[in-house]
């Protein structure tokens, strides 16, 4: 199921589509207890022909989002912040879930499990996508 409402795009288990960007699979996982950051996992899909780049996301779930890339280093998991953004090549989908890419909330504010999140994603090329993704327990 697609479906687009006044520019805004609502995601709740189904598949959002804007331009030639889909967006599936998306969900924000609530910290443990006492914790103030968060992650947002989602697929999207670059149907076009063209490659784009995912730039930025913002929410005001947050007091600030950033893409990150969880990664071993000498048997630690790391995170490390994608200051180039993602890279979506045409035909292609790029997964944002635990252990790699994803979205990395901090300071959250207000979440409570069955409520939703909305986040804005930025693109090198198309427009913006804002969509809501439930919140879930981890």
């Amino acid at each position: 199921m697609r479906f687009c409402l006044a520019g805004a795009l609502v995601l709740s288990g189904a598949v959002s589509a804007h331009a030639d960007i889909l967006v599936s699979e998306g969900v924000v996982r609530l910290p443990s207890p006492g914790a103030m950051s968060a992650a947002g996992y989602l697929t999207l899909t670059n149907t076009g022909a063209d490659d784009d780049r995912l730039l930025s996301v913002t929410t005001d779930g947050a007091r600030r989002a950033e893409l990150h890339l969880s990664h071993m280093v000498d048997g630690v998991m790391q995170m490390t912040r994608q200051d180039d953004g993602i890279a979506l090549p045409a035909g292609e989908s790029v997964a944002l879930s635990q252990g790699g890419l994803h979205v990395m909330l901090m300071g959250v504010m207000g979440l409570a499990e069955a409520g939703n999140l909305t986040l804005t994603l930025t693109f090198e090329h198309w427009p913006a996508i804002t969509l809501d993704l439930p919140v879930t327990l981890p």
